[in-house]
This record gives C-alpha cells, structure tokens and sequence, in this order.
C-alpha cells in the first residue's frame, strides 16, 4: 500500500481547503448522521414533558425572592428570573415545534413508504393553470423529507444558541452582581450596589466588544507583530474564557457561514423578541392582568364586592396563591379562631418601618448570612419583640367596623414560596351566625405615616388611599 492511499485510509486525516487552512474529516460518529431523528425524538419526546413541568416551580421560586428582597437584590431577582423564564420557555417552544415537525415528516416517510412515486399529476383533479402552478411550486415528496428532515435538525442547534446565550448572559450578570455587593459591603455601602454593578458589567463586556469591533473593521490594516497587534491578541485571549464563544461558537459560525449571516442574526434576535413578548403574555395572563372573557357584568376587581379564592388558604394551592396580600383559613370558619396572615414584604415595608421606628434597629445585619440556629439572648428577644410591635404598627384590622385591639401578632412562615408575615388568631366567640367583614389595611407610602417622637411605635393615619383588604367570612 503506498504512503498516498494510507494517508486517505486516515479516519482523523486532515485536508486542506483551497485557501491553505486545514479543513477536519468527518467525525467518528458520522454513520449516525442519516439516524439523527431516532435521538432528536427519544430526546425531545423525554424531555418536552418534564419541561411543562418546571414553570409553576420557577414561579414559586420567584415570589418566594420577590417577597423576601428589596431595591438592589430583588433587582437582581427579576433579572435571574426573567433569564430562566426566557431559557425555559426557549426549550418547551422549541421541543414543542420539534416534536410536531417530527411529526409531520414521519406522515411524510410514511406516505413515501406507500406511494415511492409520490404525486401522480395526472391523475389530479385540477385545471391546466393550477396543475402547473402547483407543479412548478411543490417539492417532491423526497425534496420535501429531506427538507423537513434537515429543519427538524437545525431546530436543535439553532435553540441551543439562544438557550446558551441567555445562560451566558446570567453568569455575566451574576458575576458583576456578586463583584458589586462585595465591594458595596466592603466600603460600607457608601457606594449604590447598581452604580457599582453596571460598572463591574462594563468592565466585563466593554473590552471585548471592542476589540471585536477594532478587530473586523481595523485588522486588516494592524500589524500583528506591533504593539496594536499584541495587544489585540493579549485582549482576545483574556477576554475568551468570559466570552460565550466557546459554548455555541461551532454552532453559530457553522449557521453563519452555511447560511447568510445577517439572515441567521436576524432570526436570532427575532426569536429572541417574540420569547420576550411571549414570556410578559404569559406571566400578565397567570397574574389575571391579562383576560380573554365575555363578563362584561361582572367586576373583575372583587376585593370589595365579593370572593377571591387567593384570600382563603384553603381554596388555592400554595403556588398559586398571593403572598402580597393578608389571608385568612377559610371562607366557613368553623374554628374558634380566624386564623389572619398578614404578609412581611421588604419592598413595601422597609422603607415605611425605617420612618415609623427610626430607634429600633434591624433583627438582621445584613441580607447575606447564615441561619441563625442558636438560642437567642434576652437582648436578642427584646429586639425581636420591638420589631414585630413597630411591623404590626403598620396594620389596623377592623371586624364588622370595629376596630380589633390589643392584637397579639405572631411571626410566621408558612407555604411553599416560605412567604413570611405577622399571624394573628382572632377569637370567634360571640360572634353570631352569617356575614362577618374582616377588613386590613395599611399606609401605601410614608406620606401617610404621622410620626409621633413621644411613643414608638405608632399607629398611622386613616387615608382614602390606604391600601385595604377585605376579607368576608361566614359562621
């Protein structure tokens, strides 16, 4: 055998293209290439489902952080949240679309297996001028098996590209944010966190946007031995590993140079925009900011004229349930006492709680700890029982228009997005069979708090803009 065939025998041989740079053999697993559906479908049929799955827990998992964060980190929330919805939804629409177009073709293979021949157009009842037109426009049936056969594979490659861009997008941001909370608490948050976030994300992402650009509209022209050239080669390589190249770069650039580049961009970022809209659909739909009825006589707001099943513990499960609002066990109570969450929302409260009890200090130094396992000291309690009394100053509840004092408020953590608020048990006795209106309510803004320097802390001023719940039970 000579050294020429030898060299061709080489499964991992390499050849050069025409413009002098190495061009790579087929891969070892090249006798799969013409079996790939069998993967696609074991793939995307195994996965489809679990995937429908996941977002009631995503969703749970983000009122569960809404809840318990403010400012900067529940900023931060929102972003994670948004991202892994955006990557979510961008696997279950594409496995979806795969699994239908999948679908479809094996009607096609099928059809094949029966008629080789496909279409007899002679036989077809239609005139002269659409037999033509239809003729001249509609693929074989082989064409169109193929076709669909190579779709059914690139729809894969070409999701996995948004999929990793977004979760590189979220190591970004999760890198600048951690960089950024850990220089606020090192000079004593006298920095604001996302001044210093967008500041550390700038550093991350600015650099090798730039050399990029430099690089495609600049290399030609830049000496690669010179100082600009170093440079530029000192960037690239300092950059890369932040860089998500390395993740859909055989994927992007293959699509790139097979397909028309500013075609496979534009589609990019089209699907990218019509997720975006899809996921803000979706989560105005789940909320009921979004409806699709006829009640054109009925209220859609029934906080004062009737029954929400989000106010009764008892009628929704815990992920669909609101953890913004108070709650109570049930519409019936048949219980000698009405069991009244009143949730704990940082967002909200903080900023209210600061003005109303400026000399209580924080339980809690800082938002980033480990739990506290040990047996408080009676310092420890003090403080804890001055900071429930400065929560429950916010709240004044009323029953049957009377107003319930003294309350005794109970710290609570209860459901499965471990939402945290004040529980109060409310006795029944007395109280005479029928409607009973509970009613809470609280100051929307610091505005309406009347500060009083002489007893802290205070209860606030009645407005007609305090937020209220109702909260109607029968005995």
């Amino acid at each position: 055998m000579s050294e020429e065939s030898e060299s061709t025998s080489d499964p991992l041989a390499v050849a050069e293209s025409t413009d002098g740079a190495p061009r790579e053999s087929a891969s070892r697993f090249s006798d799969l290439h013409s079996r790939t559906f069998e993967m696609e479908l074991l793939v995307s049929g195994a996965v489809v489902f679990a995937l429908i799955q996941i977002p009631p827990r995503l969703q749970s998992w983000f009122e569960s952080v809404n809840m318990a964060t403010e400012g900067s980190l529940r900023l931060f929330g929102v972003y994670g949240y948004t991202y892994a919805a955006l990557m979510l939804y961008t696997l279950i629409v594409f496995f979806v679309l795969h699994l239908g177009l999948r679908a479809f073709w094996i009607g096609l293979v099928g059809m094949e297996s029966v008629f080789p021949e496909g279409i007899d157009w002679e036989k077809v009842s239609l005139g002269p001028f659409a037999r033509r037109h239809h003729r001249a426009k509609l693929p074989s049936l082989r064409q169109q098996i193929e076709r669909l056969d190579d779709l059914c594979s690139l729809t894969f490659s070409f999701a996995f590209i948004i999929v990793l861009s977004f979760l590189y997008s979220i190591a970004v941001i999760l890198l600048a944010g951690i960089i950024g909370f850990a220089l606020s608490r090192a000079l004593g948050q006298r920095v604001n966190l996302v001044w210093i976030f967008f500041c550390s994300l700038a550093l991350l992402m600015v650099p090798q946007m730039l050399v990029t650009l430099v690089d495609k509209h600049f290399g030609e022209r830049i000496d690669e031995n010179g100082r600009a050239g170093r440079w530029i080669n000192r960037i690239l390589r300092w950059t890369y590993p932040m860089s998500p190249i390395g993740l859909i770069g055989q994927i992007q650039f293959t699509l790139q140079s097979r397909i028309q580049s500013g075609r496979t961009t534009l589609w990019t970022l089209i699907t990218i925009a019509l997720l975006s809209v899809t996921l803000i659909l979706v989560m105005f739909v789940s909320f009921g900011v979004i409806r699709f009825d006829n009640l054109e006589r009925f209220p859609d707001n029934l906080d004062t004229f009737g029954l929400e099943a989000e106010d009764y513990r008892d009628q929704s499960p815990p992920e669909r349930r609101s953890v913004r609002q108070p709650t109570i066990q049930s519409d019936v109570i048949k219980d000698p006492f009405v069991k009244l969450l009143v949730p704990y929302y940082p967002n909200r409260h903080n900023d209210l709680l600061r003005r109303a009890c400026p000399k209580v200090s924080a339980i809690q130094a800082s938002p980033l700890r480990f739990l506290d396992i040990g047996t408080p000291d009676a310092e420890a309690i003090e403080l804890t029982r001055r900071n429930i009394e400065c929560l429950s100053s916010l709240f004044r509840v009323t029953l049957d228009g009377k107003a319930l004092t003294p309350i005794e408020w109970i710290p609570a953590r209860t459901g499965m997005t471990r939402s945290v608020g004040l529980m109060a048990y409310l006795a029944t006795d007395g109280l005479s069979s029928g409607r009973h209106n509970l009613v809470v309510r609280y100051p929307r803004d610091e505005a309406q708090l009347a500060p009083d320097q002489d007893q802290e802390p205070f209860l606030f001023a009645e407005d007609p803009s305090d937020r209220i719940f109702h909260l109607p039970f029968w005995r």
